[in-house]
């Protein structure tokens, strides 16, 4: 492993340990629930139907710039203010590792491909 990727993974690691972590004992505390993943033994089914999910959803318009970040999170999480505070700290997060991130035409051997 090379000394970038260790960098990159401590980056994320305190990442998680040091802001992803207290958020969600912070959230919790407070009752929000981000996602119930708890069964009830007194219910009827299981399944509850869910809005469709749709591109927008999962695209953030960032052009793949880190200072865009924090912005485009914002937006995406307008009805979420609990993530807020996350915006900017992933937008750090990003400066860090995003550029010692090496990226090629290659797809890893690791990596299933559908086509």
């Amino acid at each position: 492993m090379s000394s970038t990727n260790r960098k990159a993974e401590r980056a994320a690691r305190d990442f998680f340990d040091e802001v992803l972590c207290p958020l969600g004992h912070k959230l919790r505390e407070s009752g929000i629930v981000l996602a119930d993943v708890g069964s009830s033994r007194t219910a009827h089914s299981f399944y509850e139907p869910v809005l469709p999910f749709g591109k927008k959803d999962f695209e953030l318009a960032t052009g793949g710039d880190p200072e865009n970040l924090g912005a485009s999170l914002l937006r995406q999480w307008r009805d979420e203010p609990a993530l807020h505070p996350l915006a900017g700290k992933l937008a750090e997060l990003a400066k860090k590792i995003g550029s010692e991130v090496e990226q090629s035409g290659e797809v890893s051997p690791f990596v299933y491909v559908m086509f």
